[in-house]
């Protein structure tokens, strides 16, 4: 994670690094933190459907769920094949008792 950081420091624009921090405050359970990031990365290319994912994954666990649902959305749009984002829809729609989107979107993915 501090490699990132001081990777950040030489190159703050650099989207594989944003997302990597990012990602690792995901992993210590820092999602707040972790939006930071992904909102840096997807400022610095719109069009990186990962970006989206993973703040899609850090909204959920904040329990923002329409944000969250957004986002895996605009993912998906990107990249239609992208099967973790159809799961992660999936899983937060189960988890809101939404079960026959949920379903599409396990089948779908």
């Amino acid at each position: 994670g501090e490699a990132f950081k001081r990777a950040l420091e030489l190159d703050p624009t650099n989207i594989d690094y944003l997302n990597s921090v990012g990602n690792n405050l995901y992993d210590l359970m820092h999602y707040e933190e972790s939006l930071e990031y992904f909102d840096k990365a997807i400022d610095q290319d719109p069009k990186c459907f990962a970006s989206y994912f993973k703040k899609a994954r850090s909204l959920s666990q904040l329990n923002h769920s329409t944000e969250a649902l957004s986002n895996f959305d605009k993912a998906l749009k990107l990249n239609p094949e992208h099967t973790p984002s159809f799961l992660g829809k999936g899983i937060l729609f189960n988890h809101l008792k939404r079960y026959e989107p949920a379903v599409d979107c396990f089948e779908a993915g």
